[in-house]
């Protein structure tokens, strides 16, 4: 395949892949829906008296395990109806320091039935995957990048996987809080502005997700390689009634 009809596979490839991705999306809202019709609650005793998870990796195993993974029968999407979602799956990356390290990708999407496009043929099936990051979102004034929302952002660019799409997701579970969800997102773009080490081309910006009010996207460079860039879909799930003591 020449340089011209490759450039032209891989547009028509990653054209394809973002279709594919808005669908994953628009089903993880869906299930978030359907949480919230359940009235289902999650409580913090609960997980720290009775299981062997912090809090945070409780309610996004609880989120795969009872919704995302139980309720494709209600897809509508013949293209991500195979689609599997698993919890906390293992790989590695490389740091800006060239070290090579472990990371845990929260919610790990495959299965993505890329068969018919040829472009994905010399990648391994098994580094092929739509990545989504979940957070705790209470007040974002006191998150740092080491840790707190903004901290997977900042991974994004900083981390080089063996091979990523360039675009990726985040949930962002939003507890009690003073603040509404249009305040923590004004929030996060002001801590963007100011950072020093995450390179922002796009702030959070309104994305169209069907049934959902609450997805945003912003654009980053990739501190390893300047060129290219990233983006990012934060879904902004109300858990301050779901989220018990």
């Amino acid at each position: 395949m020449n340089k011209g009809a490759r450039k032209f596979a891989k547009k028509r490839a990653i054209k394809y892949l973002k279709k594919l991705f808005y669908q994953v999306l628009e089903y993880v809202t869906f299930c978030y829906n359907r949480l919230v019709q359940d009235k289902r609650t999650y409580s913090e005793g609960f997980c720290k008296n009775s299981t062997g998870y912090d809090f945070e990796s409780w309610l996004k195993v609880r989120f795969v395990e009872d919704y995302l993974q139980e309720r494709r029968k209600h897809l509508s999407y013949s293209a991500i109806k195979d689609i599997r979602f698993l919890p906390e799956p293992e790989k590695s990356y490389t740091d800006l320091k060239g070290v090579v390290r472990r990371d845990k990708i929260d919610i790990f999407i495959t299965n993505l039935n890329l068969g018919s496009q040829s472009y994905w043929n010399n990648i391994a099936e098994e580094d092929i995957y739509f990545a989504i990051e979940c957070k705790r979102l209470k007040n974002t004034s006191k998150s740092s990048e080491k840790s707190g929302y903004l901290s997977d952002v900042r991974k994004f660019v900083e981390r080089k996987y063996k091979f990523r799409f360039p675009f990726t997701g985040m949930i962002g579970f939003v507890e009690k809080s003073s603040k509404s969800i249009d305040t923590i997102i004004d929030d996060i773009n002001r801590r963007l502005r100011e950072s020093q080490t995450i390179t922002t081309t796009q702030e959070l910006v309104p994305f169209e997700v069907k049934d959902f009010d609450y997805c945003r996207l912003s654009k980053h460079k990739q501190n390893f390689s300047p060129n290219k860039s990233i983006e990012v879909y934060h879904l902004f799930f109300d858990y301050s009634n779901i989220i018990v003591a």
